[in-house]
């Protein structure tokens, strides 16, 4: 096994546990929603076969780019959550005095604050 491999598992592995986290976390499907998804699951299933496996392979095709969309989102997250790391270690090791100098930034002795310009309402 390759390490891109392990590190594709390790994705997927952790975006499952998310899901199910976020599944546990979300209110109950209503009754319609269950009879809108038990309707379409007939619908599919007494169609002829051609149409039939037309759909199957539609609805497979979303779910695996889909999935492909959620790992390479996670991986690509977890590459910028460590390049803000680097970012702002750069900034630490420089010191208070250098982060003075960036605008947006109050600096104490041991902490920074990065201040946010105020949200701007239309009148």
């Amino acid at each position: 096994m390759t390490e891109q491999e392990l590190l594709d598992i390790f994705i997927q592995e952790r975006i499952n546990m998310l899901i199910d986290i976020f599944h546990k976390n979300q209110p109950n499907k209503s009754k319609k929603e269950d009879e809108q998804i038990l309707q379409a699951e007939i619908f599919i299933e007494t169609l002829p076969d051609k149409e039939k496996e037309l759909v199957d392979n539609y609805i497979g095709s979303l779910i695996k780019h889909l999935a492909l969309e959620e790992a390479f989102l996670y991986q690509h997250g977890i590459i910028d959550g460590m390049k803000i790391l680097k970012y702002i270690n750069k900034f630490i090791t420089r010191g208070p005095s250098f982060l003075a100098l960036v605008p947006g930034i109050l600096t104490s002795r041991t902490h920074f604050i990065i201040v946010l310009p105020p949200k701007v309402i239309p009148n």
